[in-house]
């Protein structure tokens, strides 16, 4: 049944089956359907998408009944059975579907509602008339949980008789086209309102429409927030944030995961404190580094264990200005990692520093970080991902990767070297913090470092019979792994030390010569270092993971 899944489309699967079995066979339809979901495909049955539902009420609008084989045979009876006889038959009337969506819904327990308003091929009429035919209660007595995708006010109000179940989830898109249109005084989202505040319940909310700001949308936000106290999920990334945004989300006591784009913040003494005591999952997007610790200083979750950190381009940074504390220098993230670290370092367990916008490649001192700027994060021992921005190198040595191991034990994904970071350095590690870290930390699956192993033969000679340093690096879980910038070494010996540390190892990544920018004649070495790491791939049978 796995491979039907890879094979067939959900709807395409569920019609194939309804359409070969006949209405007037109850017995034959109700007995396919049990068999197909013990076979293995509860997901079939359990999740299906929208078109499916409004394909089967479609065939059953324009299905005519046959009679049943059933009543058929009692009518032609003996005359003494006709109290019998009608017994039976009404019997038989009872128990046979009437549509084949009756014979669906009742395995259904999560569904998707997309807005097709635009999309002639899936009319939602046909399903929700059907439905108004029966009990919506009783025809999806199983549903449990309820994700709406709304393009517009009058989609949320055709479809609210689902929302107003009883059920244990209901999460609500909403994308209202052209809003990029509306004057910036106006909320985009404000016609939602009266539809939104009827549902039985809202867990998730994500505003996914175009750019608009927290002061046009400060009713709306306002209404939400007291309407459904218990909300569990806000996503508004593209809506810019204020303070008052901040002191309206402060009464959302059950806020678990919060999502949103920093506008400009004012100082940590007007901004205030904002107590999000249930927040699990932070992600921000942002232009000023400034901004981020106003907010990051004021913010008390305890229970966060969530960061992902977005920089938005919208600055030219001068190359020479290291001092910086506003923008993408490592002088700026070593003080929001040092905020991070002392509030968050009993929770805090995956971290991702990524930047939206062009990256200058000349700007090389803006991509070099030193280790200083991440040192501050090795007292959060729950760590499990830490990830750097792409095009940034963070120069650790032995003794740096020694210590990741030792303070990040279950650390699963680790990113110290991010794609087309400089090369132009010679590497600071080398294979003995490189194996001590493979050796301590048995979690790790995905490894981007800088390192030097030109000496791991002579760290190993014997790659049978190593010393206990290296056979403790030994079947490491590591799926891809990235050594960026790695000189020239022994081919055939590294080849064979690396499917010994990591047998599973699905992704081999190197740096090609496009981030040798400067490569020519007079640099033979990194041609040689490309010519050498390409081999080291080709011998591995790994698959690149693109232009690395």
């Amino acid at each position: 049944m796995a491979k039907l899944h890879r094979i067939w489309y959900i709807d395409e699967l569920v019609l194939t089956i309804f359409e070969q079995c006949l209405l007037s066979s109850a017995a034959s339809l109700t007995r396919t359907s049990r068999h197909m979901y013990r076979l293995g495909t509860p997901l079939i049955w359990s999740s299906p998408p929208l078109s499916a539902l409004t394909a089967l009420a479609g065939l059953d609008a324009a299905a005519v009944p046959a009679p049943s084989k059933t009543v058929s045979a009692v009518s032609k009876s003996r005359p003494w059975r006709s109290c019998r006889r009608s017994k039976t038959r009404s019997r038989v009337e009872a128990e046979r579907p009437r549509t084949r969506l009756q014979v669906l819904a009742p395995y259904v327990t999560d569904l998707v509602i997309v807005d097709a308003s635009r999309d002639d091929n899936m009319p939602i009429e046909l399903l929700l008339e059907a439905i108004q035919r029966q009990s919506m209660k009783s025809l999806f007595a199983r549903l449990q949980s309820l994700v709406i995708i709304a393009l517009s006010p009058e989609f949320l109000q055709l479809i609210l008789e689902f929302a107003q179940l009883d059920l244990a989830w209901i999460k609500v898109f909403l994308n209202p086209p052209n809003i990029a249109n509306i004057d910036d005084r106006l909320s985009g989202y404000e016609p939602f309102l009266p539809q939104l505040c009827t549902l039985s319940r809202l867990d998730a909310l994500t505003l996914y429409g175009s750019d608009t700001t927290a002061a046009a949308e400060r009713h709306f936000v306002s209404t939400v927030m007291r309407t459904f106290p218990e909300l569990d999920t806000f996503d508004a990334w593209r809506m810019q944030t204020d303070t008052a945004f901040f002191r309206t989300i402060s009464n959302a006591a059950q806020l678990a995961h919060l999502r949103i784009q920093l506008g400009a913040l004012p100082d940590r003494a007007e901004l205030g404190t904002i107590s999000l005591p249930n927040l699990e999952t932070l992600i921000l997007e942002y232009d000023s580094n400034a901004d981020l610790d106003n907010l990051l200083c004021c913010l008390k979750a305890p229970l966060l264990h969530l960061i992902q950190l977005d920089f938005h381009d919208t600055r030219e940074v001068p190359h020479n200005d290291q001092t910086d504390t506003g923008g993408f220098t490592h002088r700026a993230y070593q003080r929001i990692l040092e905020r991070i670290a002392s509030s968050w370092s009993q929770s805090l367990e995956e971290l991702t520093i990524s930047r939206v916008g062009p990256l200058r490649s000349h700007a090389n001192s803006l991509r070099m970080w030193e280790f200083d700027v991440v040192r501050p994060l090795l007292s959060c021992h729950r760590m499990r991902k830490f990830q750097i921005p792409p095009a940034v190198l963070v120069n650790a040595e032995d003794a740096d990767l020694i210590q990741i191991g030792q303070s990040w034990p279950r650390i699963r994904e680790l990113s110290l070297a991010g794609f087309g970071s400089p090369v132009e350095r010679a590497m600071c590690a080398g294979t003995k913090g490189f194996l001590a870290l493979i050796g301590a930390c048995r979690d790790l699956e995905l490894l981007e470092v800088s390192v030097d192993l030109r000496d791991v033969s002579d760290i190993a000679p014997d790659i049978d019979n190593p010393p206990e340093e290296v056979s403790l690096a030994y079947n490491s879980p590591m799926r891809e792994l990235s050594i960026h910038d790695c000189p020239a070494v022994d081919r055939d010996y590294t080849q064979k030390l690396l499917r010994r540390l990591f047998p599973k190892l699905e992704k081999f990544n190197y740096a090609t010569g496009r981030e040798f920018t400067w490569m020519n004649k007079d640099r033979p070495a990194d041609a040689e270092r490309v010519g050498y790491m390409s081999v080291m791939q080709m011998y591995s049978g790994k698959v690149r993971d693109g232009d690395r």
